[in-house]
């Protein structure tokens, strides 16, 4: 290897010595050190230790082993923790326990100047760092001179590759760029690539691309360079496993779908990022688990023998933010059987410095490390932390001390412990020497397999045949076939990229080895096949592939597309159905634009009698319609694929072809094709979406033709829809669809065509709409159809009609409401009482006032609007009452906001109390604060209406009402502050003004961007509790943020960052009576807004422990939906509804993240009797013979009522039997212990996702 010794001394190390870093003060190591931090929490039996902290480390990004027992290499990742300016390059630290206790003693720079390193290995004197866009080596000197300056630093130097994603200054968050770097015993540099891809000029003079995430292989001098894998986001780090199966785990922290996957994988596969997983996830290879949102970082394959059985082969993956987690892994045929999340390592809820794990490496003693970031990113105060974490349990084997053995390298390679086979295997490559395969067990001979082909070269081939061919073990036979891969690859072979076909010959003797095979034999022939690009790959497959696992069948389908033999491959598609090959090819032909692939398909789109093969062809088409343009960056958190935009020789034929497929025989096919062409954004012509829907009834099928026509612009398709809305053979749903879509096109001419249409239709639903609509654009035409309606025999007509006519406030509505209060049909009387507001029929006012106490919620909901207009004073106590229904929250509030008074402000507030909506409890708060501000109103009725809005804020934590003052200067006086600040008397408020939060968190906007960067703003509001309360506060905002309660500064942050719910918490003491909050914020031209609201803390230990975890912790939507809907789990759905499943006994779910902030989720399901829904409140009713009813009261009489208990069941009461009764909630309490606290953070955020 050519290093460059001159640049390393000049331009990176120069000057540095072996010296410590820092002074010792805090304590820079020794068991000292373990009193700064809690411990952290391991499995019962482990024990770790405080390898080393800060000063001797600060933000280490990753570590790897070091060149001896005790020392390791540490990468300080200056980049990252200290911003994004660059100025400050990363380090690399050799961090040492020089006396054997356990605790680091020295840190030294190993080598400085690099970008942010994301990637570190040590492998046979050589340490290699990924820090994009460069891959570098560095040599560790072997007997540096004693008494040098320089002792102990990197001596040689060289970049290996670069373009491995993007230069720093072109990607400021250093991320989705160049990863981690493993080295394999294959002798294989194994590279992690994020999806912002690569673009790499090799060594051998050619350039390998890839758009998007990926594994590489290089070898130690960065020669070879290949793809090994695609389809990934953003990998971290790679694990290889005794066998060298490759396992990773990609991560999402952005919010989007992807979410974190644990995967196998191997050479050639695809794991379908950012659009195959979701759109075709049969062409993928898919994870061995799909976990909740997070950020994998660095990981690795427990080989050793330190840890008990049952952690050996597992793999050791750190979850930044949270904790280091381990999957046992179990073979299942070629791959590997799902795994399942254990936690290992996790830090102390109380730690000062929340652990945030980066990398895990395995030491030679089979003890781990694990690097610590401490603090995350901001603020920027170098913390750092590496943890030793070893088994010490009675059983606890000694850990191993490095010293030489005195074995042979032979019998080295059979060791149990993988860094010693290892080691032996090099120095068997080294010697020349090679042991009998006989004197090997399947340990040794894993290894001799690859010091085998390192030396020999392609000479070893034949060998390597005769092993993969009669080795009793599969795992060795395996990794001959794998190694003869490597020895035969042309890529590898003549070392270019465009290499051409394989020996044929060779890819023959490989075939002829798989019958009988194990499975994992299997897939490594096929990826060998595959990589030889042998032409008769295809027709092998097709006889030797009878029953593969999903695995396999991924392998397949690569090999078939490397085999480059399409005609060979379209012959499959004529396989009999049930053949796995079949398919296998139906996929390999996915997104080729091969003109003989194409001109297979079309033929045989034509031809083919089977209709789901029609539709698989007809989809196959679709998706090579055009061809994809230059690449760009999806983003990281991609939206839907979007479609090929570049026209290509075969894009006309194709959509001839798709066309004809709309004249398709079966009906079905039609549908088919017309989805996957809307999708793709193929053509479709009106001619034929207009000749199928002449002869198209059929509710599901004409409602796909009638959205493919309302993509199309109006003109063009209104004579069309207006045929579908005079047709009553067509459903209801889509005349309705069809006339919306009519009225999109209508023009100058609007009225008449209207008009007509409305005149033409029988009375029924589909009028009801049109008479609608034709009130929005000609009055006089719909006033008259209208009042022609009102006595229509069609219920829905005439409830049109007469709402039409109160629209207009038209006189021909006027002479018939009263009539139409009293109808039959509740949707008649629904909209009959909404307009006698809207007329100002007085009259109606004692039959709205009955109305307004009926059962249907909409009719009672129209009564209030309408007695609120015509305001009727007799309408307050029906609105009081309505309080109790949340439909009718918000209109029964504004009757009360209009037509009451302070004489109703105790009820108003103990609404408010009761925890409705959001939208509730600010519209209560507004009444209170309309009453308030009347001129008759007198000083202490204000104040006994202040006091009212403090105890809401009080009881719910939701701040509603603030007054607040700005733009203030920047030296604005500090006594202000603290006297506005101050509890007690409320000081002057001249010239404040009186806002109201909004939203579910309450985010208050006190001034839109473009203010004065140096302006800073205050907002104060007053909160009142009946006891002393402990609460956590949870705030956001933009600029700069202080909180003060009672004079006292609580939370100051003094830089700014972008808005995020809840990203500011912290605690606070409310004293008994009112207390006054603060908020002091600014921001730099950006909005000024904020958001505070708290909670309660809980006074049992497992409460506060989930909702911490609930309220920091980014939960799996769509996990949680699974525990939801999961009856072994959860009860929800016996009382409450979602999506048209479940009782109605609760409140229905629809809409709750919507409603609700996530603390209200929280807490109502740890602590249900808090927040009770007035009419869904459980009536606890004890009977004079002493027995005890609860549940929901579902129904009422003079007589009785009916409860329903939290099982359905349903319990008619006597009330003469009642002796008393309390309202408690029907939620069972003790609801936590049904969940894992990874099941309760994923059903919050279920429950959240509802809008």
């Amino acid at each position: 290897m050519n290093f460059n010794r001159s640049s390393l001394r000049t331009g990176v190390v120069t000057a540095f010595a072996l010296t410590f870093l820092h002074a010792a003060v805090p304590p820079p190591s020794g068991p000292a050190t373990e009193k700064r931090f809690p411990p952290l929490k391991v499995p019962p039996g482990f024990k770790a230790t405080l390898f080393a902290c800060d000063p001797l480390v600060e933000y280490p990004s990753v570590i790897s082993v070091g060149p001896k027992p005790g020392a390791i290499f540490v990468a300080i990742d200056y980049m990252s923790g200290l911003g994004s300016d660059g100025v400050r390059k990363s380090d690399i630290r050799l961090v040492e326990d020089l006396d054997g206790d356990g605790y680091a003693d020295r840190a030294a720079v190993f080598a400085t100047g690099f970008n942010s390193i994301q990637g570190l290995a040590y492998h046979d004197g050589m340490v290699f760092v990924m820090h994009a866009p460069f891959l570098t080596a560095l040599r560790v000197p072997l007997s540096p001179p004693a008494g040098r300056e320089d002792a102990g630093l990197a001596d040689e130097r060289k970049d290996l590759l670069s373009g491995l994603g993007l230069l720093p200054e072109n990607n400021p968050t250093r991320l989705h760029c160049a990863n981690g770097v493993t080295v394999g015993h294959d002798g294989w540099l194994y590279l992690a690539l994020g999806d912002n891809g690569v673009n790499i000029p090799r060594p051998e003079g050619d350039r390998l691309v890839v758009n998007g995430g990926c594994m590489l292989r290089c070898r130690p001098d960065g020669r070879d360079l290949h793809v090994f894998a695609t389809g990934l986001r953003n990998i971290y780090d790679i694990a290889l496993d005794a066998e060298l199966n490759v396992f990773t785990r990609d991560n999402e922290n952005d919010g989007g779908r992807y979410m974190n996957r644990v995967y196998h994988s191997f050479h050639g596969a695809d794991h379908g990022y950012p659009y195959l997983y979701t759109d075709h996830p049969d062409e993928v290879l898919p994870a061995l688990s799909n976990l909740g949102l997070g950020s994998s970082a660095g990981g690795a394959c427990y080989l050793e023998r330190q840890f008990p059985p049952e952690y050996h082969c597992n793999l050791f993956f750190a979850e930044w933010g949270r904790s280091v987690v381990r999957y046992p892994l179990a073979r299942a045929g070629s791959g590997f059987a799902p795994v399942t999340e254990i936690e290992f390592a996790a830090g102390d809820s109380q730690d000062t410095y929340p652990f945030k794990p980066t990398d895990i490496i395995v030491q030679r003693d089979g003890t781990l490390m694990v690097s610590d970031y401490a603090d995350g990113q901001r603020p920027k105060r170098g913390r750092g932390r590496i943890y030793h974490i070893a088994y010490t349990g009675t059983d606890a084997r000694a850990a191993d001390d490095g010293k030489p053995r005195s074995q042979s390298n032979a019998a080295k390679l059979d060791s149990e412990s993988h860094a010693e086979r290892r080691e032996a295997q090099l120095a068997l490559e080294r010697s020349g020497g090679m042991p009998a395969w006989r004197d090997l067990g399947p340990r040794g001979r894993l290894h001799a397999i690859w010091a085998l082909a390192h030396r020999e070269g392609a000479k070893a081939i034949g060998e390597l045949l005769r092993r993969a061919q009669s080795d009793p073990e599969p795992g060795v036979r395996a990794q001959a076939v794998r190694a003869v891969a490597d020895l035969a690859d042309p890529i590898l072979a003549r070392h270019k990229l465009e290499a051409g076909r394989g020996d044929a010959s060779l890819a023959e003797r490989l075939a002829e080895l798989a019958k009988g095979q194990d499975p994992r034999v299997q897939l490594e022939i096929v990826v060998a096949l595959g990589r030889l690009r042998w032409a008769n790959a295809p027709d092998w497959l097709r006889q030797h592939l009878t029953k593969p696992d999903v695995t396999l069948q991924h392998a397949a389908m690569q090999t078939l597309r490397g085999a480059d033999n399409w005609p060979g491959v379209v012959q499959l598609l004529d396989q009999p159905t049930g053949e796995p090959i079949r398919q296998i090819a139906v996929r390999a032909i996915a997104e080729r634009h091969e003109t003989t692939v194409v001109d297979a398909l079309i033929a045989r789109l034509a031809s083919e009698p089977d209709a789901a093969r029609r539709r698989e062809y007809a989809g196959s088409l679709t998706r090579v319609y055009k061809k994809p343009g230059p690449w760009v960056y999806w983003g990281y958190r991609p939206a839907p694929k979007p479609p090929n935009p570049e026209t290509w020789e075969r894009t006309a034929a194709i959509e001839q072809a798709l066309d004809r497929s709309l004249d398709d025989p079966d009906p079905d096919t039609r549908v088919v094709v017309l989805a996957r062409m809307k999708s793709e954004k193929v053509p479709v012509r009106l001619t034929s979406l207009s000749r199928w829907l002449n002869d198209e009834y059929e509710p599901g099928r004409a409602a796909a033709i009638l959205a493919a026509l309302g993509e199309r612009p109006p003109a063009e398709v209104s004579a069309l829809a207006g045929q579908v809305v005079r047709d009553r053979r067509h459903s209801v749903a889509n005349r309705q669809v069809a006339l919306a879509i009519l009225i999109k096109g209508l023009q100058n001419d609007a009225p008449a065509a209207l008009g007509a249409l409305a005149r033409s239709l029988e009375d029924d639903t589909v009028l009801a709409d049109a008479l609608r609509q034709l009130a929005r654009f000609a009055k006089l035409p719909a006033r008259s159809l209208a009042a022609a309606k009102v006595h229509s025999p069609n219920p829905d007509t005439r409830a049109a009609a007469i709402d039409v006519l109160g629209d207009m406030g038209a006189e021909e509505g006027r002479v018939v409401v009263l009539e139409l209060l009293e109808d039959t049909d509740v949707r008649v009387r629904r909209a009959a009482a909404g307009a006698a507001g809207k007329l100002a029929v007085s009259a109606a006012n004692e039959t709205l006032l009955k109305l307004a106490t009926e059962t249907d919620i909409g009719l009672r909901l129209a009564c209030l609007e309408s007695l609120r207009l015509l305001r009727e004073p007799r309408v307050v106590p029906i609105a009081a009452a309505a309080l109790n229904e949340r439909a009718l929250e918000l209109p029964a509030l504004s009757c009360l906001g209009e037509l009451g008074g302070p004489e109703q402000a105790p009820t108003v507030a103990k609404f408010a109390k009761r925890q409705p909506t959001i939208a509730g409890l600010a519209a209560a708060v507004r009444v209170l604060t309309g009453w308030r501000d009347r001129p008759a109103v007198t000083a202490d009725r204000r104040d006994e209406l202040d006091r009212a809005v403090a105890e809401i804020h009080g009881t719910s934590g939701i701040l509603a009402r603030w007054h607040v003052s700005g733009p203030l200067p920047a030296e604005a006086n500090q006594a202000v502050v603290e006297r506005h600040a101050r509890g007690g008397q409320t000081p002057d408020r001249t010239g404040w003004r009186m806002l109201f939060a909004k939203g579910p968190e309450a985010q208050v906007t006190l001034a839109p961007a473009g203010e004065d960067a140096k302006s800073q703003w205050l907002a104060s509001t007053d909160v009142t509790v009946a006891a002393v309360t402990s609460v956590e506060f949870l705030a956001s905002g933009r600029g700069h943020l202080e909180v003060w309660l009672n004079g006292k500064s609580i939370h100051r942050r003094g830089q700014e960052r972008p808005f995020q719910i809840d990203s500011d918490r912290f605690e606070g003491t409310l004293d008994v009576g009112t207390n006054r909050l603060l908020v002091q914020t600014g921001s730099s031209n950006a909005a000024v807004e904020f958001h505070l609201h708290f909670r309660r803390r809980s006074s049992k230990a497992e409460h506060e422990r989930l909702t911490r975890a609930a309220l920091t912790r980014s939960g799996n939507a769509a996990r949680g939906r699974n525990v939801f809907f999961n009856p072994e789990k959860s009860l929800c759905l016996k009382c409450h509804r979602l999506e048209n499943q479940g009782e109605r006994i609760g409140p229905d779910l629809t809409g709750l993240g919507t409603r609700f902030s996530r603390i209200y989720i929280i807490e109502s399901i740890l602590d249900p009797s808090r927040t009770i829904a007035p009419s869904y409140g459980t009536f606890v009713a004890r009977l004079k013979n002493g027995q005890t009813f609860s549940g929901v009261k579902v129904a009422e009489t003079a007589a009785g009522l009916t409860l329903a208990d939290d099982q359905g069941r349903q319990h008619e009461l006597a009330k003469a039997e009642i002796v008393n009764s309390s309202p408690i909630s029907l939620m069972p309490e003790g609801l936590e212990r049904q969940y894992t606290q990874d099941e309760f953070v994923e059903l919050i955020a279920f429950l959240e996702s509802l809008k």
